[in-house]
């Protein structure tokens, strides 16, 4: 008899641990995660139906949950969300699931004993869904007074992450307003960041800038993925995210690795570093293959391995750049590694299970608006530098321009003077000549005038040489 109510008090006990208190919404509340007050179950065999869910036997094994921000991280199951809403207003009030980039998100109620479905995610054309924007709200049927149970679907390849908020349709607005401004700038941004890259690589040619370009693009993407935003894009357009969800993860981290590599010149200032990279770069079509033939789910948990390794290894080529003096490391590293920062605090939040909302959703972008901000300005620094370069190149060939002129002066000076001097002497020296000609010349007059004075004249000579004839005979 003790030991039969021991038991019933163990079970009401336990009953009442599991008993989920409704959440009482009101206009006064502001719009926060309300996930200590859900009941959580993971569908492993993902083949339950909402009816099947509804029998005492699966309700019991909804569990409470373990904070504000459920984190399952990369699972291949169905996870099922149960809800409780009171009022004591008249409103319009709303439910959000927080992670509009699941890929399916399906919202239950039951009225008039007929459960009604409203869908979202990014597989659901916007076409079907009740409130159309980038995030996932469902209309809540709720009158003042009442109690009623709700129930969430979510599936999905990417870390799941259960944020359930709820308020009403007014407070949504204003907050989306507010979001939206901020989304709106950061993408501008980035927007901003491309063209002017792009800009400077057209004009000048270097290949840092296309890399920065398509690196920005793809973390844009990303970003703009893991928002929402891109579930408003074309039905075409969403095609890689549904399918190779992997891809624009991969594509964002592959430029970012040729940007760092172009940057740092890393192939001078860390050669074995640089030799790593390219390895790295080669291997990313692993993720890639398998999250397009093998399976999604492992796909994703590579991509976030690959993710964390690209973390370590951009933050380390960094310092090994920085410590060879080379002073565009230093933006890199402050710039980049606030980027790395975020996305190494995401996906280790994933993987350990971390519960806040603000390191599971908005450090990565905090994170990436930084670096855009820092490298922006190492890029404008790199440009002064190289001007600077310039400059100092210009500088010192106009001094060797300068020099060379002078010197080329001078030795016109000395080849002029050696000239005139040479020409001086070739005048002396025939002068000379010219004066010992003259007294050769006289001498030979002079000898001339002796000889015609002591020899007789020509006709002397003729008389004398007939005469001599004339004895002979």
């Amino acid at each position: 008899m003790f030991r039969a109510g021991l038991f019933l008090i163990c079970t009401l006990f336990l009953l009442t641990l599991k008993a989920q208190q409704p959440y009482l919404l009101s206009k006064k509340n502001d719009i926060q995660p309300i996930g200590n007050s859900l009941l959580l179950f993971e569908d492993i065999e993902t083949n339950k139906s909402f009816e099947q869910l509804l029998q005492p036997d699966m309700q019991a094994k909804f569990e409470p949950s373990d904070g504000a921000v459920p984190n399952f991280n990369v699972t291949p199951s169905v996870i099922w969300v149960k809800m409780l809403f009171t009022t004591r207003e008249t409103n319009t009030w709303c439910v959000e699931f927080g992670m509009p980039s699941a890929q399916d998100i399906a919202f239950y109620q039951v009225i008039n004993n007929k459960p009604v479905i409203q869908k979202s995610g990014i597989n659901t054309p916007g076409k079907e869904r009740v409130l159309i924007g980038h995030r996932a709200i469902f209309e809540l049927k709720l009158n003042k007074g009442d109690t009623v149970e709700c129930y969430m679907r979510v599936k999905d390849v990417a870390p799941i992450r259960i944020i359930v908020k709820a308020g009403s349709m007014e407070q949504f607005f204003k907050q989306d307003h507010g979001v939206n401004f901020w989304h709106g700038a950061f993408f501008g941004i980035m927007l901003l960041m491309a063209i002017y890259n792009l800009f400077l690589f057209i004009t000048n040619g270097n290949r840092v800038y296309i890399y920065y370009v398509f690196y920005v693009l793809f973390s844009s993407l990303f970003i703009a993925f893991f928002n929402g935003y891109v579930s408003l894009f074309s039905e075409w357009l969403l095609l890689p995210f549904i399918y190779l969800p992997t891809f624009a993860p991969a594509m964002f981290g592959l430029f970012g690795l040729l940007f760092t590599m172009e940057f740092l010149h890393t192939k001078k200032h860390a050669p074995r570093m640089h030799k790593t990279m390219i390895y790295f770069m080669s291997s990313i079509v692993i993720p890639l293959f398998i999250s397009a033939f093998v399976s999604p789910h492992l796909g994703l948990i590579l991509i976030q391995l690959y993710g964390l390794a690209l973390s370590i290894l951009s933050i380390s080529v960094g310092i090994v750049v920085f410590r060879t003096g080379y002073r565009p490391a230093k933006f890199y590293l402050i710039g980049f590694g606030s980027y790395m920062t975020g996305l190494l605090c995401t996906i280790s939040a994933d993987f350990i299970g971390v519960n806040n909302e603000f390191i599971t959703m908005y450090i990565f972008q905090a994170g990436a608006a930084v670096e855009t901000v820092i490298l922006s300005f190492a890029i404008g620094d790199k440009l002064n530098s190289a001007n600077r370069e310039k400059n100092i190149a210009q500088a010192k060939a106009l001094e060797e321009s300068q020099k060379n002129e002078k010197l080329i002066r001078e030795q016109n000076i000395t080849l002029e003077q050696k000239v005139k001097e040479r020409t001086k002497e070739l005048e002396e020296q025939k002068q000379v000549v010219e004066e010992k000609q003259n007294e050769i010349i006289d001498s030979i007059k002079y000898a001339s005038r002796i000889q015609k004075a002591l020899l007789p004249g020509d006709n002397a000579i003729h008389k004398d040489l007939k005469k001599l004839n004339k004895k002979n005979k």
